[in-house]
């Protein structure tokens, strides 16, 4: 899919490949699954996280956030789980 394990590089946000002007060979497949999985996860509920290809969610503060609807899963471990400030939340996804 273009990365390594848990890469933070600009190579994992999740349109890097679109952003491209050309594209070779390998990095054409790499577009394809990428879009493949996003459109497959957003088809069935999900959002995707901008910074990387791999990471979605469902039913979270993010998710929430992103769609403009009430999260349906509250934090593990209290409300400290959720970042104190979520003014900017919304630009991150």
């Amino acid at each position: 899919m273009g990365t390594v394990f848990d890469d933070c590089t600009e190579v994992a946000h999740s349109h890097y490949y679109d952003l491209k002007s050309q594209l070779t060979a390998d990095e054409q497949k790499i577009q394809e699954r990428r879009i493949m999985l996003r459109s497959s996860m957003e088809k069935s509920g999900f959002v995707s996280y901008q910074y990387e290809w791999w990471h979605f969610d469902i039913g979270d503060i993010f998710w929430s956030r992103k769609l403009n609807v009430p999260a349906v899963f509250t934090p593990l471990f209290g409300d400290e789980e959720w970042p104190v400030d979520l003014g900017n939340l919304h630009n991150e996804y």
